[in-house]
């Protein structure tokens, strides 16, 4: 089924701009490049990501504009100075303010496969990974797990972190997978808790993959609600318009590249949600294309948006 027009419109904006990613299957594992360098399976952890990413715009205070970013590959223990970002508008260096994100509790909603697609023993394979991630966020955070098979709501919000796997140990799979009806219900769920960060997390399957049009289309619906959505674990999806409709929100896709370690794109993640800065610049005058760098130990990297004061 071919993408909706709206899809198709907002994949070509967003990739103008944005940093260039291959994507290349070696056994059933995509393998993603970012600003020219290859990822390869040698190093831990087990997942490719953008050494920095924007996940959010707004008119801050007084006019100015603001972005958040991520830096996954940051240590987590210290905090990168200021000096280590430039943004540039059109190419000319910005005066900006640096700050960290201020630390918030995340509500994470699940959207795993139940359909006939998966076996009984896949599911608490399922809930492990998005356990492990739960497990490294606020205390404060929530969780949310939805079925694709239905779609079901298998497990409302709540802040036990162990409630994913037995939700998912609970189910008998059956039925045919709806994950854009499901990632819709997800985003619903998440959007009841406005004082938390909103995320919602599709969990990588054969079924899932087969449907990535229906998942891109969902995730345009969920970003009207300023939720982020990711898809993570092995064999995710990875068209350029998906990728697209992905970054519309904030997220974006982590994939492992290691049989052997498929837990390794939850801890990605989990540090894409910790490393998080604030970048603070005058408000162009105009549709501007804005380019954010990142130079620092262990990092180096850079990104792409646009800003828009009209849709500030």
């Amino acid at each position: 089924m071919p993408l909706s027009r709206r899809a198709h419109y907002v994949a070509l904006t967003l990739l103008v701009g944005l940093t260039a990613i291959n994507v290349v299957l070696a056994a059933r594992f995509l393998r993603f490049t970012t600003n020219g360098n290859a990822a390869t399976a040698r190093s831990a952890p087990p997942a490719v990501t953008d050494v920095i990413r924007v996940v959010g715009q707004e008119r801050a205070a007084g006019g100015d504009a603001t972005l958040t970013v991520s830096v996954p590959g940051a240590p987590r223990a210290a905090v990168l100075p200021a000096a280590a970002f430039e943004v540039s508008l059109d190419g000319r260096s910005a005066a900006t303010t640096v700050d960290p994100a201020p630390a918030a509790g995340e509500i994470v909603a699940i959207v795993a496969e139940t359909s006939a697609d998966v076996t009984r023993s896949d599911l608490p394979a399922a809930g492990n990974g998005p356990t492990k991630l739960l497990l490294q966020l606020p205390t404060d955070s929530r969780a949310v797990v939805v079925g694709t098979a239905g779609p079901t709501l298998l497990q409302p919000v709540t802040k036990d972190v162990t409630a994913a796997l037995r939700a998912l140990e609970r189910v008998s799979p059956a039925g045919t997978a709806s994950p854009g009806a499901a990632l819709l219900i997800a985003a619903r769920q998440v959007a009841s808790a406005p004082r938390l960060n909103q995320a919602v997390l599709v969990v990588g399957s054969a079924g899932i993959a087969q449907r990535e049009n229906e998942i891109a289309d969902a995730t345009l619906g969920a970003q009207a609600s300023g939720t982020q959505v990711y898809l993570v674990g092995r064999g995710v999806p990875g068209s350029s318009a998906l990728r697209a409709a992905l970054a519309a929100t904030g997220g974006t896709a982590y994939s492992s590249v290691l049989a052997d370690a498929p837990l390794g794109p939850y801890d990605a993640l989990a540090a894409d949600m910790a490393n998080r800065y604030r970048l603070t610049f005058p408000m162009p005058m105009s549709r501007t294309a804005v380019t954010v760098r990142v130079n620092a130990t262990g990092v180096n990297g850079t990104a792409g948006s646009i800003v828009d004061p009209l849709l500030q």
